[in-house]
């Protein structure tokens, strides 16, 4: 049964990944100049690989859950690079997410169970993400941009309560250490805008490791 969670892991995010090619190429065109990072993809591909192993070793979770997740934190690589490379979180993006959820959320209503409880959580989720972003720009001006706000609300529909507020509070943690070492090294300024993207994917990283960790030693 393991083993049989390891192929399915392993080929659901090695397809995931050629998806997000074709995802750059959908938001970029033909146009060379923005042409993703060989580098890049190399380690896009690495990442994923090893999370998803780690998931399936680790987190002890359904091939629903666990292929839930890796669509989740793959999709948002290209989400990451763009917004470093061009400050902007890309709609098309975000839709081509979504549908990926519709589609996965029917086999996880269906084999899984507590159809209520599932969709109830993502609402509230998502409502509550909206609430908190709103609160935190009227609180400080300019904090957080619609782009990101419109990935958390993404998150939300993914994660559900149980892990959107790990997810946010791994990435501000995250935010706050690179925008500290992007000051402390002068490769920005104050007035500067740091892209919050690539800080809520390693966030993301950071709060799916010690979720599945800490489920490992409950169990």
């Amino acid at each position: 049964m393991k083993i049989n969670s390891y192929v399915v892991i392993n080929i659901i995010t090695v397809l995931v990944n050629i998806l997000n090619l074709y995802a750059f190429r959908y938001e970029h065109g033909n146009n060379e100049k923005k042409s993703v990072n060989k580098i890049f993809v190399v380690a896009m591909f690495a990442m994923n690989i090893i999370l998803a192993n780690f998931i399936v070793y680790i987190y002890n979770g359904s091939n629903i859950i666990n292929a839930k997740l890796m669509i989740l934190i793959s999709m948002m690589w290209p989400i990451a690079y763009i917004d470093f490379k061009e400050k902007r979180i890309p709609n098309k993006i975000l839709i081509i997410m979504l549908i990926a959820r519709a589609v996965i959320l029917i086999p996880e209503l269906a084999l899984l169970g507590n159809i209520s409880q599932t969709l109830i959580s993502m609402v509230i989720a998502t409502v509550a993400v909206i609430i908190a972003c709103v609160l935190c720009c009227l609180i400080v001006k300019g904090a957080i941009g619609m782009g990101d706000i419109k990935l958390f609300c993404v998150m939300a529909i993914y994660l559900g309560l149980e892990g959107i507020w790990s997810a946010i509070f791994c990435s501000l943690i995250v935010s706050f250490v690179i925008a500290v070492f992007s000051l402390a090294t002068k490769r920005v300024n104050r007035k500067d805008n740091i892209p919050f993207a690539p800080a809520i994917l390693i966030g993301t990283y950071l709060s799916i490791f010690l979720t599945s960790l800490r489920r490992r030693i409950a169990n």
